[in-house]
């Protein structure tokens, strides 16, 4: 990222993605401006992998997810879940604390927006 010194009062910082402009009185303009989403999709996977036996330390972080409510597809080859972007840092660490406490010896997490009108559209699993 590189800083550029303007001739007014103004600065701007260039990046590869956007360009803020702030001037001396705080306000910024994005020309590109990036939005977060409302959602995100967590996929996680699970370590060891013992094939039609899930352990603990695979069954016990997708019940956690479940009981804070959200739909989890339990796979095969990893699970994965659509939460509110504002606590998908919790569902994360929550499923992290529970898989590592159970025995699990790797966690694989990948976290991608999501399109909220269609994600959350998609029934809560009781557990």
């Amino acid at each position: 990222m590189s800083d550029t010194a303007d001739a007014g009062s103004a600065w701007s910082v260039t990046s590869r993605r956007s360009e803020v402009a702030v001037s001396d009185t705080g306000s910024e303009s994005r020309p590109d401006r990036l939005r977060c989403p409302l959602v995100q999709r967590v996929e996680f996977t699970i370590e060891p992998f013992v094939e039609g036996e899930p352990g603990r330390h695979v069954t016990v972080p997708v019940e956690a997810v479940r009981a804070r409510g959200y739909a989890v597809d339990f796979g095969p080859f990893g699970s994965e879940c659509v939460t509110p972007t504002a606590e998908t840092p919790d569902v994360v660490a929550e499923i992290l604390r529970t898989a590592f406490a159970n025995g699990a010896t790797h966690v694989t997490i990948d976290v991608a927006a999501a399109d909220a009108t269609t994600e959350m559209a998609r029934p809560v699993v009781e557990g």
